[in-house]
């Protein structure tokens, strides 16, 4: 498990504004706090598969995202080393 937060972020971002006179860029403050949260979880089936989950979770400044993985880990090395004996 692994996971971040900031404290506290803050920015003066532009916009633009309709006036009677035209268009204005104007500064409006804008506060957030950006977090993460990752976990992952491996079973070792045998000695050469292993089964996989994982997700992470986040909020950045601009955006907010969800992320959930499966895999399967199948290593042929594990089987190659099981040299048979002759006799």
């Amino acid at each position: 498990m692994g996971g971040s937060v900031a404290v506290r972020a803050t920015e003066d971002a532009p916009a633009l504004v309709r006036t009677p006179l035209g268009v204005e860029r104007v500064f409006e403050p804008r506060r957030f706090t950006p977090w993460d949260l990752r976990a992952s979880l491996d079973v070792a089936l045998s000695d050469h598969a292993t089964f996989g989950l994982s997700g992470e979770m986040g909020r950045g400044s601009y955006y907010q995202w969800a992320r959930a993985g499966l895999q399967f880990t199948y290593r042929f090395t594990a089987a190659a080393r099981r040299v048979p004996e002759t006799r």
